[in-house]
């Protein structure tokens, strides 16, 4: 190919889930529960993901940056192509 071929993310939504959050059973209900002082499991999820987590938040921004360099992830770069 002759033009330098690049992944660029147009649109998305929610953040992605947290590592080892245990798969779609395990992150089902962890933002209601992170949410919620109330709830039985709270703190113990708090104390486990150690940062401020938004389940709505998402940045187009901040994926592309993600996609300009794969190989910081152990995957190959668009240009390895």
């Amino acid at each position: 190919m002759t033009e330098r071929q690049t992944l660029k993310k147009l649109a998305g939504s929610r953040a992605c889930p947290p590592e080892d959050v245990g798969s779609t059973p395990g992150y089902e209900n962890f933002p209601a529960v992170i949410k919620d002082p109330k709830h039985p499991e709270h703190k113990d999820m708090i104390e486990w993901i150690q940062r401020p987590f938004d389940p709505e938040a998402f940045s187009v921004d901040a994926v592309n940056e993600e996609f300009k360099d794969l190989r910081k992830h152990g995957l190959p770069s668009v240009e390895d192509y």
